[in-house]
């Protein structure tokens, strides 16, 4: 059985949603390693917004952890929460195809 993480209660460490255990500073390697672009919808992300706001920055498992991904550092990457929110457990090419549908019909 892997590592356990206890808190100054005795209780086991939550990991967060992201399976990460220090995710502030996971998020801040993605940044600089995207250049501070959401991986999404290229747009810029700004670290100081915090969650639950739309824009604030969360990390993505480029193939979904319900389809097999795992959480591990090349399967990260870096996104806006409404990004992340709207793409779901979807496939980046799932993510694009309906993308394009919804192009066609404006």
């Amino acid at each position: 059985m892997g590592r356990k993480y206890i808190n100054k209660q005795g209780r086991r460490k939550s990991r967060g949603h992201s399976g990460v255990l220090n995710a502030a500073y996971k998020r801040q390697q993605l940044f600089k390693k995207q250049d501070g672009i959401c991986a999404l919808c290229r747009e810029e992300i700004d670290l100081k917004l915090k969650w639950p706001h739309q824009l604030s920055a969360t990390l993505d498992c480029i193939i979904p952890y319900s389809k097999g991904g795992g959480v591990v550092d090349s399967n990260l990457q870096l996104t806006h929460y409404k990004c992340n929110h709207q793409r779901g457990n979807k496939m980046i090419n799932e993510m694009n195809e309906i993308t394009e549908i919804r192009e066609e019909e404006r």
